[in-house]
Formats: C-alpha cells, structure tokens, sequence
C-alpha cells in the first residue's frame, strides 16, 4: 500500500512539476503548445477573410467609380454614343442589350451583312439594327455594363474590328 502511495504522490508530484501539459498529454487532449498553435491559425484565418472581404469591397469601389465614370463619358464626350430615340428609332427587333459598339452604318444592306459576317469571322457575334431613317448599323459587344462597353471600345478601337469612327449605341 505504501508503495502505490509513493507512487501517486511522485506522479503528482511530478504532474505539480512539469504542469498541466503533462496531465494533458497523458490523458490524449491538446496542450498549451497546441491550443496556441490552433489559436494562431484561426487568428490568421480570420485575418485572410477579413483581408479578401476589405479587397472585394474596394474592387465594388473601384468598379462602381468606373462605372459612373463611364456613364458620365457616354452623356459628355461628343460622338462616342447616340440612343437609339436621338437617331430617330427603330424597327423591328430591339437590340439584345443597354449597349452596343457599332462598327459600321450602313444604308446599303449587304455591306451592313457583309460587315456583321466579318466581325462574327473574327469572334465577335454581330447584330444588326434597322433604323427608320434607312440605315443599318452593325453592333458587338453586347452589354448592360457601361464601363465594360467603353473600356472595350478603347482597346478595340482603330483595329480590325473596331473602325476609328466606332460610336457606342445606348439602347433606352
């Protein structure tokens, strides 16, 4: 009996010494050392959300700021874009989106197919749009983005696709 007494009292003795660690590793739970390490990753974890959730609201920034920009440029730059209610209207079928880049008008109706054939060879589906004054414009780029349409346009612009002249048809 003593010695089972003595030597409780030198595992105490020593679980007194060396601390809870021990106890803790004996018993298969986390020690000190783990539960700092798992503190620091969930630490670091949330830093990296709290980081990606600040960098997607300065890119809504950013890309509601282009936005307007763009916006402003379509109602104060002369001849970057026309509605279709200045151009006199429509008929027919209505463009499929806000806005189009329009590559070429027309008033003979085999150059405005000619055209669209053209722009679809070089993967830019086109469509055409039948003015009442008789003209017949070739639009791509489909979009209900205005800044996407006008960053567009500029890398596009004087290329194959995009003639210099190229304007923007805003569809309201």
């Amino acid at each position: 009996m003593r010695i089972k007494a003595l030597i409780l009292a030198v595992a105490l003795g020593g679980a007194l010494l060396t601390g809870c660690d021990f106890l803790r590793k004996v018993a298969g739970r986390p020690t000190s050392a783990d539960i700092t390490a798992l503190r620091d990753k969930i630490a670091e974890e949330e830093a990296a959300r709290a980081k990606a959730v600040a960098d997607s609201i300065a890119a809504i920034e950013k890309w509601r700021a282009d936005s307007l920009a763009a916006e402003e440029a379509l109602r104060t730059v002369p001849g970057l874009a026309f509605s279709i209610k200045s151009l006199g209207g429509i008929y027919g079928k209505r463009p499929s989106s806000k806005y189009l880049v329009i590559v070429g008008a027309f008033s003979n109706p085999d150059f405005a197919a000619k055209r669209a054939a053209a722009c679809a060879k070089d993967g830019y589906p086109a469509e055409v749009i039948f003015f009442r004054s008789g003209l017949r414009a070739v639009g791509i780029l489909p979009s209900d983005e205005a800044f996407f349409v006008t960053d567009t346009l500029e890398k596009l612009r004087g290329g194959t696709v995009c003639p210099p002249k190229s304007w923007i048809l805003i569809n309201e």
